[in-house]
């Protein structure tokens, strides 16, 4: 009897220390990202810091491809407990470059984000695209975006598509009177439940000449220059968010065929 009652004992315990005011101290890891997954030497990647403790610092770690690492930095964090730290990997040897960053204050690691250093072009202008749109949110304390498969299908499929301006229905949803309507007349909220996403579904539409990175900052440029486009990137209920980036053709196209690169960003509450 005696073992039974200790047992007893020892699981209450077990069950209040899980269940009880323990757990409630475990702290959600902090998430590094980093803007840009390869690129030739010269490429500016960007590290970005979320869910660390703020307004205190962060000890950042990179390591290059032959596992020796660079000298570590101390990074602030701001009010939101996030920073960003940009790799100047000018005279950055080929391989891949893995960095983590640890809270000075809790001690917590982070996730570990890698880059890799190529002879050819960027080849991830999406990713920087996103990046970019998480930097401005971080900057107006708002949550950091999370990608999303389904809204990130849609994106593409609409990136490649024949973008057509607004029947009344979409400009009425979105408040935007842009090419936001595909050639099979769907707007923004039919298109991604078309890829399987059930939230509220938002998007924005640059069409440019430029390709790559110079035309994802012309596109965030003009986005931001925009009441209704700066509107949509800053609403407080996002959550996810898929981008796509494509080149129309010209023949089944005409109407923007003189500027037929197509930058989308579709958003997502759930």
């Amino acid at each position: 009897m005696g073992i039974r009652r200790w047992l007893l004992a020892l699981s209450t315990i077990v069950i209040f220390l899980t269940l009880g005011g323990f757990t409630s101290s475990v702290l959600a890891a902090p998430q590094v990202t980093i803007c840009f997954s390869s690129g030739p030497a010269g490429t500016i990647f960007t590290a970005v810091g979320t869910g660390f403790t703020p307004n205190s610092t962060v000890t950042s770690h990179l390591k290059k491809p032959n596992g020796i690492e660079f000298p570590t930095l101390q990074l602030n964090t701001d009010s939101a407990g996030n920073y960003t730290k940009d790799i100047n990997s000018s005279s950055f040897a080929l391989g891949t470059y893995r960095h983590w960053a640890i809270d000075n204050t809790t001690s917590q690691w982070s996730n570990t984000a890698s880059f890799k250093v190529t002879t050819g072009a960027t080849t991830d202008s999406v990713q920087y695209m996103l990046c970019r749109i998480n930097e401005i949110r971080r900057q107006a304390k708002l949550n950091q975006l999370s990608n999303n498969t389904k809204l990130k299908n849609a994106a593409a499929w609409f990136a490649k598509d024949c973008p057509k301006p607004n029947p009344p229905s979409c400009y009425s949803n979105y408040n935007d009177s842009g090419y936001h309507r595909d050639h099979l007349n769907r707007c923004p909220q039919a298109r991604c439940q078309a890829y399987g996403y059930t939230g509220t579904a938002s998007e924005i539409v640059f069409i440019s000449s430029y390709s790559g990175k110079a035309g994802v900052d012309r596109a965030i440029n003009w986005w931001m220059n925009s009441s209704a486009h700066r509107g949509t990137i800053l609403k407080s209920n996002l959550k996810v968010f898929g981008g796509g980036i494509g080149k129309v053709s010209t023949s089944a196209c005409p109407a923007i065929s003189a500027t037929p690169w197509v930058y989308v960003v579709d958003f997502g509450n759930q």
